[in-house]
């Protein structure tokens, strides 16, 4: 708060943020998403209960992203995102796609990766990362910096340097059914089959930004897929 009780608005990374200056503003990632289509409440960066958080409507991320990561993509929105590598620890699983979506797949891996983070002091950040492979699938924490600890298997958690990719990314509020998860990534597929710019390079995805604190109706996800440029002429 500036004298007289004006509030500074900041523009991070071309988010709005309206924050006390002599406060320390997390450092946003560059302008690395690009709009595709889709409309949706504007995506915000603001101060909120000590810290700060990513907003869109009743939507909130207040839990810290990895060093680098872009901003959530609002709900209803498709974008072009662009990912640094990422340290993961990461618990794979066999078998139904669905059984690491909820049950006890879900809780076979978030369990262990809860018990390495306290155990190595790393901070919990969002999103919880879920890749959806035809073998099976597997769940990832995400470390907020890339060099934070030793790569390895330890517990049946694997820790290891996600490269940087692009994805193709639209935004959905409250969880999903594997029905709905599946309409998102036809979507984004067939999206994909239309442009003469860009092709699939990898397994589907899903973001999580929120935990069990929040109402399923009101949490925030992304459904992704890796996308390359296509060969041209």
């Amino acid at each position: 708060m500036l004298a007289g009780g004006i509030t500074l608005v900041l523009m991070v990374g071309g988010l709005a943020a309206a924050t006390d200056p002599s406060r320390h503003v997390p450092e946003q990632a560059p302008a690395i998403i690009t709009p595709v289509e889709g409309e949706g409440e504007p995506v915000l960066f603001t101060p909120r209960r000590g810290s700060f958080a990513y907003t869109s409507g009743d939507c909130v991320v207040d839990t810290p992203l990895p060093d680098g990561y872009p901003r959530p993509t609002a709900p209803g929105v498709v974008e072009i995102k662009r990912y640094p590598v990422v340290r993961r620890a990461e618990v794979a699983g066999r078998g139904s796609r669905d059984d690491g979506m909820r049950g006890r797949g879900s809780t076979r891996a978030f369990w262990p990766l809860f018990r390495h983070i306290q155990q190595r002091d790393i901070a919990m950040t969002s999103p919880v990362e879920m890749d959806y492979r035809e073998e099976g699938w597997s769940m990832a924490f995400l470390y907020r910096q890339a060099d934070q600890g030793p790569e390895g298997v330890s517990e049946n958690v694997r820790v290891y340097d996600a490269p940087a990719m692009t994805v193709v990314s639209i935004g959905v509020r409250g969880d999903l059914s594997a029905a709905q998860l599946d309409e998102n990534i036809t979507r984004l597929r067939s999206w994909v089959e239309a442009s003469p710019d860009w092709e699939a390079a990898g397994d589907p995805r899903k973001l999580s930004y929120n935990g069990p604190d929040v109402r399923a109706a009101r949490r925030w996800h992304e459904v992704q897929l890796p996308i390359a440029p296509a060969d041209q002429p």
